[in-house]
């Protein structure tokens, strides 16, 4: 069984060491297509380097706003979840709770019972607080009342660029929520949840969000268990109580 699982750990991708991200550059996780780019940052530690900040990539062609770039990068990535308005009302969506499968083990529910869809989203009525994670190794948090998630947007430079907040930049709060919020080539997003309601919080330490892989063919035909194959392709799938 230790030679097993040494064999395993040893063809996992190693993507468990993720990099700090200072530019575009470092950033691993991309999602969309186009000849702009964006970043996205999600802090759910206020005060804290710990745990780091998730930072992924948005990329696409003509007008977007943050809510396509948060509602394309959830759906992208399975190990990210979000619970928001159920219904968008006129002044756009509402964000409530920001989990992440932290532990990667493909499991990830909340102990309200949530129903998360197919695109990582659990639409709610009502404001949600309180709200934790099942599984104590992954990352959420919610509030309205009881703590929020402050929107970071990055400041400008003197020609209205867009600046970068851990290259000389700076953050600054949004004016608006992310559905009102259309995106420049080159802007940087912050989600940080702040139960203190401390509107000048804004991501930090972020590194590269993990991108899901798998070993090449050849490396799994290496360990000749056809169980390891299938346990290494696996898919996570969304559900409210993975338990």
């Amino acid at each position: 069984m230790r030679l097993f699982t040494a064999l395993l750990l040893a063809l996992l991708p190693a993507t468990c060491f993720a990099d700090a991200v200072t530019d575009f550059d470092d950033i691993d996780y991309w999602v969309g297509s186009g000849s702009n780019q964006a970043a996205m940052v999600i802090d759910w530690g206020e005060g804290s380097d710990t745990p780091p900040a998730l930072t992924w990539g948005y990329r696409w062609d003509g007008t977007a706003t943050g809510e396509d770039m948060f509602r394309a990068i959830v759906a992208a990535d399975e190990r990210l979840y979000a619970k928001i308005d159920a219904v968008v009302g006129p002044y756009g969506v509402s964000l409530y709770g920001i989990g992440y499968d932290y532990n990667d083990d493909g499991m990830f529910g909340l102990d309200d019972g949530s129903v998360f869809d197919a695109n990582g989203i659990a639409g709610v009525a009502a404001p949600a607080d309180g709200g934790m994670a099942l599984d104590s190794g992954d990352l959420y948090h919610e509030g309205w009342f009881t703590g929020f998630w402050i929107y970071g947007v990055a400041g400008l430079d003197g020609l209205g660029d867009p600046t970068n907040p851990y290259d000389g930049g700076s953050w600054t709060g949004a004016v608006s929520g992310m559905s009102g919020r259309e995106l420049a080539n080159n802007d940087w997003d912050s989600y940080a949840f702040s139960p203190t309601f401390n509107f000048s919080n804004f991501a930090t330490n972020p590194v590269a969000a993990e991108v899901n892989a798998v070993p090449e063919p050849s490396s799994l035909a290496l360990l000749g268990i056809a169980g390891v194959s299938l346990a290494l392709l696996r898919r996570r799938r969304r559900s409210a109580n993975n338990s």
